[in-house]
């Protein structure tokens, strides 16, 4: 099995899954299912970024590479560090009223800068790949 593809297949629906959860906050808030469909996207796209890490594992195990060589890696952790932190914020809003305002505008902010993060690390790693 070529690991390189699952990566990128798992990476890029991801994203897609992230940007949809965003675009489902920022433009359908006013609709009553807005909230369940920005949680399942999100955390769909979350699962399937775990599983693309996952595939990156195995990917650079058996190339024999270091794992934390390129700067497209150091940039996937980082990544990935914000994807889980954003739904963690998300859930706390409802766990702690009393901070929700604040807390909602760490995880807006989190959620707009792991998206972000992400488009920046395809394109690393598009050009570690030798695509871009």
């Amino acid at each position: 099995m070529n690991f390189f593809y699952l990566h990128a297949g798992f990476m890029l629906t991801a994203t897609l899954l992230l940007l949809a959860g965003v675009s489902v906050a920022k433009f359908w808030r006013r609709k009553r299912w807005w909230l369940k469909a920005h949680r399942r996207t999100a955390l769909t796209g979350v699962a399937t970024m775990i599983a693309g890490f996952a595939s990156a594992i195995m990917l650079v195990s058996l190339s024999g590479q270091p794992h934390f060589g390129p700067p497209h890696t150091w940039l996937g952790a980082a990544t990935l560090s914000g994807i889980v932190l954003t739904p963690v914020l998300g859930f706390s809003q409802f766990r702690f009223p009393a901070h929700a305002a604040a807390i909602r505008s760490v995880h807006r902010w989190s959620g707009r800068l792991t998206l972000i993060m992400a488009l920046i690390t395809i394109t690393a790693g598009l050009m570690l790949a030798g695509i871009l």
